[in-house]
């Protein structure tokens, strides 16, 4: 190898290390779609009681909430459900707390489907369309779960589907770890 074509090798791996180091910054700044901001949205596209009362009392400890002096907005965007720079909610704080989510996220929605059979070809004995906030979505989910047929007696397994959830403690233990590890 001449010394010539040595530089060649010395640059061309610095220009990939180059190139690697500002893939790295642009992902570094990249935000995953729940903590983007849902454009065109505003504060009162959101149900603050639903974020005051069901979620912070289950998400913040009660001495920070006594202390907290800043506005609703500075609250959310603490949390990562409002974008203070755009002065909108996130994606996040639309499906935790909107208002009318599929107006800002049509497909924000859970389709339930119970067949009489094994196949989908079989009678529908219930079809149903849940959408609104994540909370209340997956109450009513967990209500539909429990109205289903639960396992025979013999454990043979058969062909009726069994679903289980756990939303009824989602909203206890849940917010402490992050609405991301909930869903």
């Amino acid at each position: 190898m001449t010394e010539q074509e040595l530089y060649a090798v010395i640059a061309e791996h610095e220009a990939d290390r180059v190139e690697f180091t500002v893939i790295e910054r642009r992902v570094s700044h990249a935000k995953t779609f729940d903590a983007q901001p849902c454009l065109g949205s505003q504060l009162a596209d959101l149900s603050q009681p639903l974020f005051l009362i069901d979620y912070r009392l289950q998400a913040v400890a009660p001495e920070v909430i006594a202390e907290n002096n800043r506005s609703v907005e500075h609250q959310l965007a603490s949390l990562r459900f409002f974008d203070l720079s755009h002065g909108c909610p996130t994606h996040g704080g639309i499906l935790l707390f909107g208002l009318d989510v599929r107006a800002w996220l049509p497909g924000a929605y859970i389709q339930f489907l119970r067949v009489g059979g094994d196949s989908l070809d079989a009678e529908i004995l219930n079809d149903q369309t849940l959408y609104g906030d994540l909370l209340s979505v997956l109450r009513e989910l967990d209500g539909d779960a429990e109205a289903l047929p639960q396992p025979d007696a013999d454990g043979d397994g058969g062909a009726q589907a069994r679903v289980r959830t756990k939303t009824r403690g989602w909203s206890h233990r849940c917010p402490r770890r992050g609405s991301a590890q909930c869903l």
